[in-house]
């Protein structure tokens, strides 16, 4: 999404935008210091390694030449979070999303997380490629929740609904979580 949009929320002004090459250091930066406090990501940021740059250059790639879509909220220049889209599988009839969040820590609870599903739903290049999103998210992943709930409020309606729940599904820290899976129907939804 080009332009800008801005919030009360964040101090300044917030952008959001598709991600390029120019972004590839801070944005690397930013995932791996992310990571360390992210119960629903599918890696942890030791398992990335010390190549930050590299991290954020195959981010880039993947959504510049790949078929990945990711939007990054930035304030002064400087990345606050992403939310990413991986397409999966043809599925009865409809293109789907994976959708993956990610705030900075010092950016967590002031908007950016909701601003970045918003400008998401609203992305030109995602409602044309996808007409269904998914998110996967352990359950004791607090701050995923709020960020659907909050969005969901803000839109005055249940935009994002849980579809299913996978018992045991995630392994964290050597016990299994639950995994929660919510989507959001892109062709039949309003739009926000």
């Amino acid at each position: 999404m080009s332009g800008r949009e801005t919030t009360g929320r964040v101090d300044g002004e917030l952008e959001i935008r598709g991600v390029g090459f120019q972004d590839a250091t801070a944005l690397g930066f930013m995932v791996y210091t992310a990571l360390h406090q992210a119960p629903s990501a599918p890696v942890i940021a030791n398992e990335l390694g010390d190549d930050l740059l590299g991290l954020g250059h195959d981010l880039v790639h993947g959504a510049t030449y790949g078929e990945e879509r990711i939007l990054v909220a930035l304030a002064g220049g400087q990345p606050l979070g992403l939310v990413r889209v991986l397409p999966r599988e043809f599925v009865r009839g409809a293109h789907i999303g994976i959708v993956q969040v990610l705030v900075s820590l010092v950016a967590r609870k002031r908007g950016v997380g909701s601003s970045l599903m918003e400008a998401l739903t609203r992305d030109p290049q995602t409602l044309g490629r996808f007409e269904r999103l998914e998110v996967t998210m352990t359950a004791h992943d607090l701050g995923l929740h709020g960020l659907i709930a909050a969005f969901n409020r803000r839109d005055s309606g249940d935009l994002w609904c849980r579809e299913r729940v996978e018992i045991g599904g995630m392994r964290v820290d050597g016990t299994f979580d639950d995994v929660e899976t919510w989507v959001i129907d892109l062709a039949s939804s309003p739009s926000p």
